[in-house]
């Protein structure tokens, strides 16, 4: 395939070897979630490593766990979300 597409929940990795591949399947992919009513607005676009997915750091070469901060301040509900 000259892309491929992973999803879980509302994460989504964008892969292809190419990078004219790559903006052609990102293009299709918001062309078509913009179809159904859904938006990603252009800051959660991540086009440079290390990418973040699934509480993982991403690179072309390695993938590691993702460093978080727990936070003892819990107030809200968005306090909780890392």
């Amino acid at each position: 395939p000259d892309s491929i597409i992973y999803h879980y929940m509302d994460d989504i990795l964008v892969y292809a070897e190419k990078g004219d591949y790559l903006r052609k399947t990102l293009a299709h992919l918001l062309k078509s979630l913009q179809k159904y009513g859904l938006q990603v607005t252009e800051e959660k676009i991540q086009t440079s490593p290390p990418w973040k997915y699934l509480g993982c750091m991403l690179t072309e070469f390695t993938v590691r766990p993702q460093h978080l901060k727990i936070s003892n301040r819990i107030k809200t509900l968005n306090d909780l979300q890392f």
